[in-house]
C-alpha cells in the first residue's frame, strides 16, 4: 500500500495572502531603484576621483628648496675623545613667503640648530629613529624662527660622525 502512489493528483499553488502579493509585486520595482541608486553612486565616485586627481595635480607646485651652509660642531661626550658632526641640509619651504622668512631669520635658523647640535650624543643619532629625532626637532626649531610661516621638510643632504 504504501508503494503505491495515486497518479491522478495535481499540483496545487498555495493560496496567496495579500501581504504576499503586495511582496511580489514590489520586488522588481525595490530592485529596479536600488540597482539605478547603485550606478549613481558608481558614476559619482568615478567621475569625482578624476575631478580630484586634476585638482590636486595644477595645485602642485615645484618644491622650494633652500640649501644651508654646512654645519660642523663637537658632540657632547662623557669621555675625553672628541666626536664632531658635520651635517649639510636643505628646508623644504611651503610658499615664497616662508623661503623669504628663512632667508632673513637664517642666523637665528643657525644659531638654534648649532645649539641643539652642541647637546647632542653621538648615541642619539644612531638608527633610523635618532635621524628622524634630528629632523622633527630641527624642523620645530627653523619654524619656531620663521613663525608664522612653515617649512615643510629638513632634508638631510650629507651627515658626517667622527
Amino acid at each position: 500500500m504504501a508503494d503505491e502512489i495515486p497518479h491522478d493528483l495535481e499540483f496545487v499553488e498555495p493560496a496567496r495572502t495579500p501581504a504576499r502579493q503586495m511582496r511580489a509585486k514590489l520586488v522588481v520595482p525595490v530592485s529596479v531603484v536600488l540597482l539605478a541608486i547603485a550606478v549613481g553612486v558608481a558614476y559619482i565616485a568615478v567621475t569625482g576621483r578624476e575631478k580630484r586627481v586634476v585638482t590636486n595635480a595644477a595645485s602642485v607646485s615645484a618644491p622650494l628648496l633652500l640649501d644651508l651652509p654646512a654645519i660642523a660642531v663637537n658632540l657632547s661626550t662623557a669621555d675625553e675623545r672628541p666626536r664632531t658632526l658635520k651635517l649639510s641640509l636643505s628646508l623644504e619651504a611651503s610658499d615664497p613667503a616662508a623661503a623669504g622668512a628663512v632667508q632673513a631669520a637664517l642666523p637665528y635658523v643657525l644659531d638654534s640648530f648649532q645649539t641643539h647640535l652642541r647637546e647632542l650624543r653621538a648615541a642619539e643619532l644612531e638608527g633610523a629613529a635618532g635621524m628622524f629625532r634630528l629632523r622633527e626637532e630641527l624642523m620645530k626649531r627653523v619654524n619656531l624662527a620663521i613663525a608664522p610661516s612653515r617649512v615643510r621638510a629638513v632634508l638631510v643632504r650629507d651627515i658626517i660622525l667622527q
